[in-house]
This record gives C-alpha cells, structure tokens and sequence, in this order.
C-alpha cells in the first residue's frame, strides 16, 4: 500500500473498514451520511466530510491527509537527524548511511532501530 494513500470510507455505512484501517495505520477520510451525527475523529491519520461533498473540500481534506502521511515517513535530514513521526533522533557516527552502508565497516550504530519496513 501505498504510504501517501488516503482510502475513502461511507460513513457509517462502511464503519468495520474504518475499524481495518485504522487498526493498520491506513489514513482515511469519512465521508459521512447527510443523516448521520459526525464521527469524532481523535486518529491524526483520518479527517472526515459531510456528503453531499463538495469537490474543493474533498480534495483539500485528500491533500490534508497526504501532507501528514509525509510526516509519518522516517527521513534523516541533511544534518544527520532522524524524523519519524514528528520525533527526532541524531544518527550515531558510524551508523549505516542513506545507501545503506556501514561507514565503520562493522554492524552500525548499536541499538538504532526507528522500527519501520521499507518505508
């Protein structure tokens, strides 16, 4: 799945997917039934939209969402910091580099894991 993707669920029509996604991390936007009471949203990785939508607040939700989803990818910057979830972390000297090399020639930096996958 894609990390900058944003899954569109019918509120609360569709309320076991909003269940599914938020237990894997997906981000989300609700769009939710005229009738329906707005859902509370406490998840930074879901926003919702009452329907009928209107097509510029759709997109600027779907922006929204994708913006915060770059915030949850793990990137080290050009001063050896470590970004991941709006935390941050210098990089030991040694560590393994961006192509993903040991500058020591030994296993890197000892107990630096930022926990993430292929991302």
């Amino acid at each position: 799945m894609d990390a900058n993707e944003v899954k569109v669920i019918r509120w609360p029509k569709e309320k076991e997917k909003r269940a599914l996604y938020r237990d894997l991390r997906v981000f989300r936007v609700l769009v939710v039934d005229p009738a329906s009471p707005a859902p509370i949203c406490t998840d930074s990785r879901e926003d919702w939209i009452r329907a009928p939508i209107v097509r510029d607040g759709f997109n600027a939700r779907l922006t929204s969402l994708r913006v915060k989803a770059n915030n949850f990818r793990p990137h080290i910057d050009e001063n050896q910091v470590l970004h991941f979830e709006n935390r941050g972390g210098v990089v030991a000297a040694g560590a393994p580099g961006r192509d993903g090399g040991d500058r020591r020639g030994g296993q890197g930096a000892a107990g630096v894991d930022a926990g993430v996958d292929g991302a």
